[in-house]
């Protein structure tokens, strides 16, 4: 049973004014408005586990999540990328945001990942070594210092670091041609032994290297690194999670399906294919925004589920990853699932059965010589629950008409009238059978 979440209450605080905001809700007013008391889900409050830092750029410099606010030097806040928002707005040469040292980007060897949206208002020439845009970077300066960046250069995504005693490695790269006005989602990811790009949740390259990840004892920044790769365009939901990334997918068999026939679910939740890693927990299973049911993670990353309650027409099915200590939680995209009325053959083979049963009632000879058990378990099954027959000896429940006598000794079966759709199909196939 599904219980309403927790609720809490408590005043307006500025991270969540923020997210109301960027949820497209009204901002309170200031003042003495702007304190009043609320309820709302306790949900709606806490940062996704797992979820260190957050700078969402709405008008401000500030990690609404780790309290690691920075500064947002010689750039504007311009249009974000849902449309309503805002975002950093970077102009090339020297504006960038400037946040102090912490130890929540130290990753060395841990799963990290660090997601943004990016916008090109403009290109140059450049080079792998010398980038035109680094979206975030921890670095102590220029030459054989430590440092990491995530930046796009030679016409490649890649994620750098430098070690002294190893030097500069470039990590994932993945060829990349940004069109100029467009917003990209642009991940980056460690976990199980392997760093990936992701390119809008899908992944354009992996690697699987021993690296660990320096620590740099300076500020981060986003936008620029060591003074280069100055960012021309917005960079917008910077996020950096201490967990591995994950991609959920769904598909189903059958499909299309006819009603009242099982159809099973199977959902796939996907890390880095070079790591090491597999996801565990559970998928909650949704047609729109009604939960169908749920399963668990199996040794390859896939849960099931199965139902023969879907109804006649198109359903968009999602599978919803919760994520845990190790993985962030996601959700697939909409699958497409068509279940259609009862074909002409499956609706003949429920009507000879009904009058075969409806003969073994009254002790006449079976007009048409076909036994119940002639159908298929889940046809006899979905069949039985329509009123479409009767089993052997006895009335099918929830029938609110039996049978209109019609010729050949035959019976006709009456289906609920909640069910037009299969009603129609059976009648069809009944006229085509007996007319």
């Amino acid at each position: 049973m599904l219980l309403p979440p927790p609720f809490v209450l408590h005043r307006n605080s500025q991270a969540q004014r923020s997210q109301n905001a960027r949820a497209g809700r009204a901002k309170p007013r200031q003042g003495r408005l702007a304190a009043r008391l609320r309820i709302e889900p306790l949900e709606d409050r806490m940062a996704p586990a797992g979820l260190v830092a957050y700078w969402p750029a709405e008008g401000n410099a500030n990690d609404v999540v780790g309290g690691h606010n920075g500064v947002l030097l010689n750039g504007l806040y311009g249009p974000g990328f849902q449309g309503t928002d805002r975002a950093f707005l970077l102009n090339g040469s020297n504006g960038y945001v400037r946040v102090p040292d912490a130890p929540a980007w130290n990753f060395g060897a841990n799963a990290f990942t660090i997601s943004l949206w990016a916008k090109f208002s403009g290109l140059k020439r450049d080079d792998i070594g010398h980038p035109q845009a680094v979206f975030i970077g921890h670095d102590e300066g220029g030459g054989n210092t430590n440092k990491w960046f995530f930046g796009y250069g030679g016409g490649a995504l890649n994620f750098q670091t430098n070690i002294p005693s190893a030097g500069a490695a470039f990590l994932a790269v993945a060829p990349f041609s940004p069109v100029l006005g467009k917003w990209y989602n642009l991940v980056v990811s460690h976990s199980g032994g392997a760093y990936g790009i992701f390119v809008n949740g899908v992944l354009a390259s992996a690697v699987r290297t021993p690296l660990a990840v320096p620590d740099a004892s300076a500020p981060l920044t986003i936008g620029q690194a060591e003074g280069l790769g100055f960012m021309n365009g917005s960079i917008d939901d910077v996020k950096i999670w201490n967990q591995a990334f994950t991609t959920s997918a769904v598909k189903a068999s059958p499909n299309p399906a006819e009603v009242g026939h099982a159809v099973t679910f199977t959902a796939t939740v996907s890390v880095n294919p070079l790591g090491t890693d597999t996801p565990t927990g559970m998928v909650v299973f949704k047609d729109g925004t009604h939960v169908l049911g749920m399963g668990t993670l199996n040794s390859v990353g896939q849960a099931t589920f199965s139902t023969a309650s879907l109804a006649i027409g198109t359903h968009a099915i999602r599978a919803v990853y919760g994520g845990n200590a190790s993985f962030i939680a996601s959700t697939s995209i909409a699958y497409v699932q068509t279940v259609n009325a009862l074909t002409a053959a499956a609706a003949r083979v429920a009507l000879e059965t009904s009058a075969t049963n409806d003969a073994a009632l009254s002790g006449a000879p079976a007009p048409l010589p076909v036994a119940q058990e002639r159908l298929p378990g889940t046809h006899r099954a979905a069949a039985n629950s329509l009123g479409v027959f009767r089993p052997t000896g006895a009335n099918a429940p929830g029938v609110d008409a039996f049978f209109a006598t019609q010729e050949h000794g035959a019976r006709r079966p009456a289906v609920l009238a909640s069910k037009p759709a299969v009603r129609a199909s059976i009648d069809d196939a009944w006229n085509s059978f007996f007319g």
